[in-house]
């Protein structure tokens, strides 16, 4: 009997020391025939059959696999449930029995004594469980939870998939959708953490304007899940257009992209919705300041649903504010899916998927804007192959109204998506990745007059209302070969473009190549280069096509809105302009850098990239045969002009993840110079021409659940078109009316921009379930920047700035 309590006093050290996160990782979890029980001695009292589960404390209840179970006697007055508070005496110690957990979770001990029992829980990566338990002559179960080990010296590793094949290139940027959540200034989203990486510019008015090294933001891509969305924002961008809880993670690909994408010239963002998980009934509720929503996942047959919803309600709160000129947002948003395996390699998935706004400023505009998406998946994976068939329909509908006039601008659309891709792993060195997308749109626009935030300046507004329709179709088709040469892989590919916004097509090659390799044990070189084919649908006479007056008046004073805030309400209407004419030019995108693992857990990456557009020679090529609208005749330079575009620069990431440690975030800074040739032979700085852009984001986990961090931005500004002077245009007798005359782009900017975030987390977690609270707060010394300037009413002299205070938000969130 000594020995066998020698043995038992040494052998729960032995066995926490053992259950390392590295070994059980390594080890595969035993099967429940070699989950054997271990008696070291043999009871004489009644026994009885005790099975169980351990799991995950919180709102995870993952199952714990390779989790060793120890059953001791315990005292009989012990009160079952709680936890075992008195130290374990190893000479008090009867018998003991042991087992271990399946890839489930489950233990199960035959023959264990009926009575109190003493039961020791030891796991990888998790805090060691004693509590006490009684079993019946009938048997018994148990659900036994552990708590991560966060002050350990391991820490589970959230990751998600880099790679939808074995060819693609790996985008340049990836976030964690659960990671980033915690991040400070995103107010708990994670695509709005990923606008503070290195090559983002900031976007202006805190509004979701996703520009790469000074790009376009209308020739950015931006897809969910494999298909195009409208926008990665809702219209006041407090969130990204996916309810948080369903976000798997954010790629962001600011330069070069793999072949299976195409006709985005600035750059392209991916985010990939999660599937429900199958080990239980899960789901999130979260409320605060701004929205509240909900979701709920859980497993169906042999396949998973995720649902979630969402609903702002800052906007009832800001009607119910007694103050003149309030702008009253409000958004929702909604996804639903359906994963199911068919077995052999097989599986299918349904997405139903939406999004909507309305923003009103009081008796001046009303603008709605929504789209609902439909998906359809099938997926093949077996051996070396890979397949991924994915229509998919979007209706897409803006609505913007004037309702002191009758002025309004109304478009609907409807877009047919289709991805088709096939993987083949011909050989160890050797990846083959092929297929085709299409996107087809079918629009029809309505419009009167260009909307204002003055009635006074009506000489703009026509006599009847503008209808158009038109229909425009992206189409490609890739290869891409994946070479593994030792150390080294090389991805070459190419793409062929097809884009048909009128009677003749424009085709396109794209090639591209990617290469990476070692510098050493601890870093890595890499470089891509290649051709991005892009469509121009320009112009030959925009009229009062545009929804928004950019000279507006507001009040008794006039508002400079600039240009690129007036198409975010609408990023289409650059291409649906009446009398358009149809081509295609190409971006050159080419980037080279180093990677290097520092210690600390902390990884570097230096990267140098260059981008040139090459300039667009219009070409008679008429969207509408209306014959209204003739082009006979019509002198070359009249139409829109395509010029050329650079943009050249360096970024700097200095990262350290969430694993293993405490201490996760990065320091982003980018350098950049962006010209663009708006007439010809007169170049001028981008619209996002930010020189500098710095971005320090940090978060530190403290005990007792609490978690701090803090960002801090700081960047140029925006070149600006300054107002120099104005012109006096007479109306009638009695009227006349103040037209702005403006200096180039870029002979004034806007000042250095700086911002303090702070975000504070709070978790309690129970068996079942956590409970977290957070406040974050955005811009907290109250930095007001002038993001627009108001004018007196004949534009003689600044008057004030339009800018974003203080901007708090608190939330609850309940997971389960």
């Amino acid at each position: 009997m000594r020995i066998r309590r020698r043995y038992l006093a040494l052998a729960i050290p032995l066995l926490q020391a053992w259950a390392s996160p590295a070994q059980a990782r390594a080890a595969a979890p035993p099967s429940k025939a070699q989950a054997a029980e271990r008696v070291e001695a043999a009871p004489t009292a009644p026994v009885a059959a005790l099975r169980g589960r351990v799991r995950e404390r919180g709102s995870s209840r993952a199952p714990i696999s390779g989790a060793t179970v120890i059953v001791v006697d315990a005292p009989a007055d012990v009160r079952p449930g709680k936890r075992a508070e008195q130290p374990l005496d190893p000479d008090h110690i009867a018998w003991m029995h042991e087992s271990q957990t399946d890839a489930d979770g489950i233990f199960e001990l035959p023959g264990v004594p009926v009575g109190a029992l003493r039961v020791v829980v030891v796991a990888g990566g998790y805090a060691r469980l004693e509590q006490w338990a009684e079993l019946e002559a009938k048997g018994g179960e148990l659900e036994l939870y552990l708590e991560p080990d966060r002050d350990g010296p391991y820490r589970t590793v959230v990751a998600t998939k880099r790679r939808s094949s074995w060819t693609e290139i790996e985008p340049l940027h990836t976030l964690d959708g659960r990671q980033a959540r915690h991040y400070p200034g995103s107010g708990d989203d994670p695509v709005l953490a990923a606008m503070n990486l290195p090559g983002v510019a900031r976007g202006p008015a805190g509004l979701g304007l996703t520009s790469f090294r000074g790009g376009d933001p209308r020739e950015v891509g931006i897809y969910v899940d494999g298909h195009p969305v409208p926008r990665a924002f809702h219209v006041i961008p407090m969130a990204s257009v996916l309810s948080p809880p369903m976000i798997a993670g954010i790629e962001l690909s600011p330069g070069n992209y793999p072949a299976s994408y195409g006709g985005f010239g600035g750059g392209l963002v991916q985010v990939t919705s999660r599937p429900g998980r199958r080990d239980g009934i899960h789901g999130e509720a979260h409320l605060d300041l701004f929205d509240v929503g909900a979701t709920t996942e859980g497993p169906v047959g042999k396949g998973s649903v995720h649902v979630g919803v969402r609903r702002s309600h800052v906007g009832e709160i800001l009607r119910a504010i007694p103050l003149p000129n309030l702008t009253a947002p409000n958004f929702w948003d909604y996804m639903t899916r359906l994963d199911h395996p068919l077995g052999g390699g097989h599986a299918i998935g349904l997405r139903g998927f939406g999004a909507g706004d309305r923003l009103r400023l009081s008796d001046y505009f009303d603008f709605r804007s929504s789209f609902h998406r439909f998906d359809f998946d099938y997926r093949f994976e077996r051996g070396a192959w890979q397949v991924l068939v994915s229509p998919s329909l979007r209706l897409d509908h803006t609505n913007l109204n004037q309702s002191s006039d009758d002025r309004f601008a109304r478009r609907k659309a409807q877009v047919y998506s289709l991805r088709a891709a096939f993987g083949w792993q011909a050989l160890e060195w050797l990846a083959l990745d092929f297929g085709a997308d299409a996107v087809v749109e079918s629009w029809r626009r309505r419009q009167h007059g260009q909307l204002t935030f003055n009635s006074d300046a009506g000489f703009y507004f026509p006599s009847s209302p503008e209808e158009f329709d038109g229909a425009q179709l992206r189409f490609g088709a890739w290869l891409a070969t994946a070479l593994r040469l030792g150390d080294w892989s090389l991805i070459p590919s190419v793409r062929l473009n097809v884009f048909a916004y009128g009677p003749k097509p424009s085709v396109r090659v794209d090639p591209r190549v990617h290469l990476r390799g070692p510098l050493s044990e601890r870093a890595q070189v890499f470089a891509s280069a290649g051709l991005y084919a892009i469509p121009i649908a320009g112009a030959h006479e925009r009229g009062t096509t545009g929804p928004l007056e950019e000279n507006s008046g507001f009040g008794s004073n006039r508002v400079d809105i600039p240009e690129y805030l007036l198409t975010y309400f609408d990023p289409a209407i650059g291409g649906e302009s009446i009398g358009r004419y149809a081509s295609a030019t190409t971006v050159t995108h080419a980037s080279v850098g180093f990677e290097a693992e520092l210690p600390w857990d902390v990884d570097l990456r230096a990267l140098g990239f260059f981008r040139s557009a090459r300039a667009h020679t219009p070409e008679y090529e008429p969207i509408t045969d209306d014959p209204d609208q003739p082009f006979t005749g019509v002198p070359l330079p009249e139409l829109e002009y395509y010029g050329r575009r650079r943009a050249m620069g360096l970024e700097l990431l200095l990262r350290r993840n969430l694993a293993p440690g405490l201490l996760d975030g990065w320091l982003g800074y980018t350098l950049l110079f962006a010209r663009t040739e708006d007439q010809p032979n007169v170049w001028l700085p981008a619209v996002f021409d930010q020189r500098h852009n710095f971005v320090a984001l940090l978060s530190v986990a403290l005990p007792h659940e609490i978690r701090v961090g803090l960002r801090f931005r700081l960047g140029s500004g925006n070149p600006l078109e300054p107002i120099t002077a104005r012109e006096v245009i007479p109306l009638s007798v009695d009227e006349v009316y103040y037209l702005p005359l403006r200096g180039p782009r870029g002979s004034e900017y806007q000042p250095l921009f700086h911002q303090l975030d702070i975000r504070i987390d709070k978790t309690w977690i129970r068996d079942r379930a956590s409970v977290s609270v957070y406040f974050d707060v955005q811009n907290v010394y109250n930095h007001w920047y002038p993001e627009i300037w108001i004018y007196s009413y004949d534009w003689s002299a600044r008057e004030q700035a339009i800018g974003l205070p203080i901007y708090p938000s608190l939330g609850l969130s309940v997971s389960y």
